[in-house]
């Protein structure tokens, strides 16, 4: 099972969690995240170990092929992202189109007027794919760099897919669902932005 990948902390955390469901859901994604990293960096899943950043981002610390490769994970509904990078800070995110479009206008007006006259030029059934495509941007961006996403809501979607070598850019996601990658501003290495995989899916097969 996956959860047998897990290690000490990561248990903790998933016995703390109130519904046997959140459990089940965690311990697939983490068991999955342990091993696509053990493949990438051909290791056995159940040796990485992780520590957690200032803003609780973890970062691999054993074993030794393992260190320097840095990775980030978003879930939204009923899948998962994960970014995978050899030598640089790594931010994805993955969203779930799910707001109205009468919302879209208060939910944007934190962010700057070019953000908001991007969202308003497409049609009203588009401007909630829109919305989240911005904010999808934002997330990445920010989660390279180790900040919170309230620093990343009054800068300019613009200026960060011009932001070289640090840029946003777009990444396939599953129908209805919008996706980001962003590398930090260090190195050169290019990243390998894991394919999406359904939760749902996996949950429901026997041989999880």
């Amino acid at each position: 099972m996956l959860r047998g990948l897990l290690d000490d902390d990561e248990r903790d955390r998933m016995r703390r969690l109130p519904t046997a469901a959140l459990r089940e859901n965690y311990a697939l994604v983490h068991g999955r995240v342990r091993m696509v990293l053990a493949e990438f960096c051909d290791v056995d899943p159940v040796q990485l170990r992780y520590s957690l950043g200032p803003r609780g981002k973890p970062e691999t610390v054993a074993p030794a092929a393992a260190v320097g490769v840095h990775w980030n994970l978003s879930t939204s509904g009923d899948w998962a992202l994960l970014g995978i990078s050899p030598g640089r800070p790594v931010g994805v995110d993955l969203e779930l189109v799910r707001v109205r479009a009468a919302a879209v206008p208060s939910l944007a007006r934190y962010f700057p007027r070019s953000d908001r006259e991007e969202i308003a030029a497409v049609s009203p059934a588009e401007r909630p794919r829109a919305y989240h495509r911005t904010w999808v941007r934002k997330e990445a961006w920010a989660k390279a760099r180790g900040l919170g996403v309230i620093h990343a809501l009054r800068h300019p979607v613009a200026e960060m897919r011009a932001d070289e070598p640090g840029r946003v850019c777009d990444i396939d996601a599953p129908d209805g669902y919008v996706a980001a990658v962003c590398l930090g501003s260090d190195g050169r290495e290019a990243p390998s932005a894991a394919s999406p995989f359904d939760l749902s899916a996996a949950i429901a097969s026997p041989s999880r």
